[in-house]
């Protein structure tokens, strides 16, 4: 049994391999069409650019890996039962469950690999990635001139040129007018011609002008009747030496980002939900003590004794001392014997108060709202750890039986039925994550959804394929459909179809 066991895992392991590069292939080539605009044109060395390859690449096992199994499960047990291997150990009185038995030690072993990597590796990576895609997209292009408009992406200076040859690189007609000063555009350079280099360091850019003029206006001098004085200069060759700030890839401290819902593990998220609720909790028992104190009893008791017309007091008054507890007032005989001008006072003042209680209410509600929706952003990256893990060892079980019951191996047929589970999972797990982010749905409820759909399922496939179900052969459905015609003539006629035969 032990050479009838590596067998079949040498079988999975070799599938299961190759569908997990190509899915990782086909991901990642999504990955860089999507941020192809923010990495093009701003010379980037090949090292930062596999740094965040090989750090994004971690990000999609999460899609990779089920499917990856989905379809070697399928493409294993569809070749042995195309080839009657399955056939040949049941004949052998070795059954379906028994024959998958080392792959269920496996997949088992994959979902506890699968949860370490979600919650140990998967938040590191998240934070290398997703701090280094900030850099590298708020990084500026290389400089790129473009004859006849003026171009600013050098920090302080504004360049226009006539003509450029494409073959030797040298500029014609050069404009560079120089507003380092944050005075305006008072220093302009003409040259006839300039060639335009960058260090080694790739922090300045050095600028060669031949046969050209200078001219700068003097604001540190008195200014005249017709502005300030100008100094002009003639040259033969000038170099100006112009440092490249914003052109080199400035890595941000990671700490930023490192209290982010997606770079925390199980530990750390359960921190953050317990700590985010005691907040809300603690501000909204602090809202309403305040109203209480500030808006509905604002007068303060002089005599104690006065609280003892009172069977019970309030329970937030409870904590205060009997010094600074309010006055309790009859308000329905409050304004009876007071003047016109006091009422309308007491009016205007209550609308007023009321008015204010509104307004912070409903900045209450609105914080509340995003609050929520924070908490629930750190429920589902919770969730989404152990889903992984269970998504895992799930579409194992949903691909070994339903391989075994179609019966076709190869990339053909394993394929597309892969493909419609793993986008049916994925578009009904995408929708409970919405839910349980719109708070329609506890988190539970919502990230399990669709786990909770396929079970039933894998259960289904399993107990079928044991018993060797011919659901996917077409006389199966071919005589389900003969019975349905025989009993329409026997309602019909009160005879059968074959008596009817008989007859004529």
């Amino acid at each position: 049994m032990k050479k009838l066991d590596i067998l079949i895992f040498r079988s999975y392991i070799k599938p299961l391999l190759a569908t997990f590069s190509i899915s990782i292939f086909i991901l990642l080539m999504q990955f860089l069409w999507k941020y192809m605009e923010d990495m093009v044109g701003k010379g980037l060395d090949w090292s930062v650019i596999a740094e965040l390859l090989i750090y994004s690449t971690a990000g999609l096992v999460p899609l990779a890996l089920p499917l990856s199994i989905l379809m070697s499960s399928l493409m294993t047990f569809g070749n042995m039962g195309q080839n009657y291997e399955l056939l040949a150990l049941k004949a052998a009185g070795i059954s379906l469950k028994r024959a998958m038995m080392p792959l269920i030690f496996f997949s088992a072993l994959m979902s506890l690999g699968a949860f370490f990597f979600a919650n140990n590796v998967l938040p590191y990576t998240q934070l290398k990635s997703l701090s280094l895609l900030y850099d590298v997209t708020h990084k500026k292009p290389e400089l790129n001139i473009k004859t006849g408009i003026f171009n600013n992406d050098l920090e302080g200076y504004t360049l226009k040129v006539k003509y450029r040859d494409k073959e030797t690189g040298i500029m014609h007609n050069l404009m560079l007018y120089d507003h380092t000063n944050d005075t305006g555009n008072n220093g302009v350079t003409l040259a006839d011609s300039a060639r335009m280099l960058l260090t080694n360091d790739k922090k300045y850019m050095l600028f060669i002008l031949y046969s050209g003029e200078s001219y700068q206006e003097l604001t540190g001098t008195k200014k005249n009747a017709f502005g300030y004085p100008l100094q002009r200069d003639t040259f033969q060759m000038k170099q100006i030496l112009i440092p490249m700030v914003g052109f080199e890839l400035n890595r941000t401290n990671e700490e930023l980002f490192a209290k982010n819902f997606q770079m925390l593990n199980v530990q750390q998220l359960d921190y953050a939900i317990d700590s985010l609720y005691s907040e809300s909790k603690r501000r909204n028992e602090k809202l309403s003590t305040d109203l209480q104190i500030r808006n509905y009893f604002t007068t303060k008791l002089k005599d104690s004794t006065f609280l003892t017309r009172f069977d019970k007091k309030p329970d937030y008054f409870k904590n205060l001392s009997n010094d600074s507890l309010p006055i309790l007032i009859n308000t329905d005989s409050l304004l009876v014997d007071k003047p016109s001008h006091i009422r309308e006072l007491a009016f205007s003042d209550a609308l007023e108060r009321a008015n204010s209680v509104q307004l912070e209410l409903k900045h209450n509600r609105d914080y509340d709202i995003e609050q929520v929706r924070y908490i629930r952003r750190h429920e589902i990256e919770w969730h989404k750890k152990y889903v992984l893990a269970f998504a895992t060892f799930l579409f194992f079980f949903i691909g070994a039986p339903l391989g075994a019951i179609i019966r076709k191996g190869g990339m053909g047929m394993p394929v597309v039925v892969s493909a419609l589970f793993f986008v049916a999972y994925y578009i009904v797990a995408l929708t409970g994550e919405k839910l349980v982010r719109e708070s329609i749905l506890p988190a539970f409820e919502g990230m399990w959804l669709a786990s909770f759909i396929l079970l039933p399922l894998g259960i289904y496939f399993t107990y079928i394929a044991s018993y060797d179900s011919s659901i996917m052969e077409s006389e199966t459905y071919l005589k389900f459909f003969d019975k349905i015609d025989k009993l329409f003539n026997k309602m019909k006629f009160g005879v059968t179809s074959e008596t009817q035969e008989h007859i004529l």
